[in-house]
């Protein structure tokens, strides 16, 4: 019986759009997915809203999920200094999860907002039974990094007076 109100459930939703924000989800992270891909995926997150000043990852210690941002602004600190900030379309806790390591920084909500946190073992254990899911988050995941060491390299060229016009 529960296996078959599961399906019915899933089959109603097939046929349901994405909502705003789990479309926001599937533009920015994972574009090359299907709808009911992208669903599969969302299904191993959730969704929560949260104050300004909830801290999401602390310096030095495990991120406890990888974080979707669908709205509001975090500011990055490291070492207690404010060094940039994340807005909405953008990921966080990724270098714990690809690496292993405690969070390289502490996230904070500035303002009001709403992410999608995938719990890193629930996240492992649907990419590995989903192949297309894993492929999808490994490119989000390099495209995230990538962003991010491009952006830290230009502020540090530009602190040292090197960085190009």
């Amino acid at each position: 019986v529960l296996a078959v109100q599961i399906a019915l459930h899933w089959q109603r939703d097939a046929g349901r759009p994405l909502l705003a924000d789990e479309r926001l989800f599937h533009e920015k992270i994972v574009p090359s997915l299907t709808t009911a891909q992208t669903r599969r995926l969302l299904s191993a997150g959730q969704w929560r809203d949260v104050a300004a000043g909830t801290v999401l990852t602390r310096e030095g210690e495990m991120a406890a999920e990888l974080f979707f941002v669908a709205r509001g602004i975090i500011d990055v600190l490291v070492a207690g200094e404010r060094v940039s900030e994340v807005r909405a379309g953008s990921l966080l806790g990724e270098f714990a999860l690809v690496t292993g390591r405690p969070a390289a920084a502490t996230t904070v909500c500035a303002t009001p907002a709403r992410y999608l946190g995938f719990e890193s073992g629930r996240l492992t254990a649907i990419l590995d039974r989903h192949a297309e899911l894993q492929d999808a988050v490994e490119i989000a995941l390099e495209k995230s990094l990538r962003g991010k060491i491009q952006r830290r390299s230009l502020a540090v060229a530009h602190l040292a007076g090197t960085a190009p016009p």
